[in-house]
């Protein structure tokens, strides 16, 4: 079988996923034909792509004068994403693009248009959504089993050390580059971007989402960055109440939970025990890291874990299978699918202001900035999506 020419663009960051794929797990299916990055000395994989003669290039243009690939994996900084896909489609590669599809709304067309015209697919890499879990979760919401959707909500507290926020080029947590290009790199659009979307994706059919309505929002910030730090966002899908709640400013992690109602059933995820969320959980869910729908008649489905390691890079093997294949189509999460939440996030940031966190609250310990009292609150609005924030305003 031929194997299938890839060239990763950025091997930074989340970037080194990629390049560990191909150092460690390497298979006959697909060949590293090129890394593109100004930067590859952040890569930890550097000596071990040179062991293997892969040729390195600065920027794109550089590595398409020379050379082609059937895939372009592109784990680029948000703002860059719109230009990495069009050129990639342009000189003829598929592509997998990290998350979020791009950061300006207004981009999405012409990525829609340059996508058809050239013919190649374009995924996205909110990894849950290739999961077996999620899509099994999203065929049987889709084919009725658990009912209309009554209530959905989301809480996912992961503090970020000072030195995050200054990472990478100059770009994190900004809303706008130097030279005023969109980068709305937030909780909301970036570390947590993944749970925000999945409420919407598994919504919605096959390589779609659902839209949300009637959206508000919550935006704050404690550290010293441009955009927030702490969103509560509230919406409606198809008519029922939703809440995400996501936040870098505590001292205590939650890795993400949601409960998703429905008239039939409740679908309930932890990712780990945790003592400080035990007690949102009924006592028949018991299989912390899967995704269980407990039913009314007291039947239960346990759809697995969306987070296993091994799955990490299964979108990558997605799409080099859909190109063995002749596939065309942008599978189950594609530009469609993701394009509901680079709107959303486009909608929050025009229309809702920013309040700084009040400084009597700020702490900073061993290089983390929290805010006092606010992990406990987001537990209490979690429960009762009532509530709000005004304290730490």
């Amino acid at each position: 079988m031929k194997q299938v020419n890839v060239v990763l663009v950025g091997i930074g960051g989340y970037g080194g996923t990629m390049v560990d794929e191909f150092v460690n797990r390497p298979t006959s299916s697909m060949k590293l034909v090129g890394v593109v990055d100004p930067y590859p000395e952040r890569c930890a994989f550097l000596e071990n792509l040179k062991e293997m003669n892969v040729p390195f290039y600065s920027d794109m243009g550089e590595f398409y004068a020379s050379g082609s690939a059937e895939l372009a994996v592109i784990s680029t900084p948000i703002f860059l994403h719109t230009q990495h896909i069009l050129t990639a489609l342009e000189n003829g590669s598929n592509v997998l693009c990290e998350k979020p599809l791009c950061s300006d709304a207004k981009d999405i067309d012409v990525i829609m248009e340059t996508k058809a015209k050239t013919g190649k697919f374009v995924y996205i890499g909110y990894q849950w959504a290739y999961s077996d879990a999620i899509t099994s979760l999203k065929k049987d919401i889709s084919d009725g089993k658990l009912g209309k959707v009554v209530e959905m909500k989301t809480l996912i507290l992961r503090p970020r050390s000072l030195e995050y926020f200054n990472r990478g080029i100059g770009w994190a947590g900004k809303i706008k580059t130097d030279d005023g290009r969109l980068v709305y790199d937030s909780v909301a659009n970036n570390s947590a971007a993944h749970y925000l979307f999945n409420m919407l994706f598994v919504m919605g059919d096959y390589g779609m989402s659902a839209e949300p309505t009637d959206i508000t929002a919550e935006l704050m910030r404690a550290n010293k960055i441009e955009n927030f730090d702490f969103s509560k966002i509230k919406f409606k899908i198809d008519g029922a109440d939703a809440c995400f709640i996501a936040a870098h400013p505590v001292n205590q992690t939650i890795e993400p939970i949601f409960e998703y109602t429905f008239e039939n059933a409740t679908v309930y995820y932890s990712n780990e025990v945790n003592n400080n969320t035990n007690s949102m959980f009924p006592e028949e869910y018991t299989e912390y890291g899967d995704i269980v729908a407990i039913f009314k008649d007291g039947k239960k489905v346990n759809y697995g874990n969306p987070g296993l390691e091994e799955d990490a890079c299964k979108k990558l093997h997605d799409a080099v299978r859909a190109i063995e294949e002749g596939r065309t189509d942008d599978g189950p999460c594609g530009v469609e699918a993701t394009a509901v939440h680079t709107r959303m996030i486009n909608e929050i940031q025009e229309k809702f202001p920013i309040i700084d966190i009040k400084e009597s609250v700020r702490r900073i310990e061993d290089g983390f900035l929290y805010a006092e009292g606010l992990f406990e609150r987001t537990i209490e609005c979690y429960k009762d999506l009532t509530k709000d924030f005004a304290d730490f305003i």
